[in-house]
């Protein structure tokens, strides 16, 4: 439901999801994350798309899946700005990238 421009101002600005991500991978520069990881680390209530209003099992899977396709995006155009790094590594599950700050930032 929309709701007036008054309303909307009187909320409270939200982080970046980008700058989390980096910050995450920063502050543990000696770990890889996999988009799973990185995206129960920083996807909070408000910007995740598994907190809805709809109390099925199919729309908590509906909004996970979308929480990871954001984040995933997000980690695509951090890796192509070069503030991430990215590797396919086999994790015994089978191969999936894994996500780390750049050594040296």
């Amino acid at each position: 439901m929309p709701i007036d421009a008054s309303v909307f101002e009187r909320g409270e600005e939200r982080y970046s999801i980008e700058d989390e991500i980096v910050h995450l991978l920063q502050e543990n520069s000696d770990t890889a994350y996999n988009v799973y990881e990185i995206t129960t680390q920083v996807m909070e209530p408000g910007w995740s798309e598994s907190n809805t209003d709809l109390s099925t099992d199919y729309a908590e899977y509906v909004g996970c899946f979308l929480d990871l396709a954001t984040v995933n995006s997000i980690l695509d155009q951090l890796v192509d700005d070069g503030m991430v790094e990215r590797r396919i590594l086999d994790d015994g599950d089978g191969e999936r990238s894994y996500y780390r700050a750049p050594v040296g930032r």
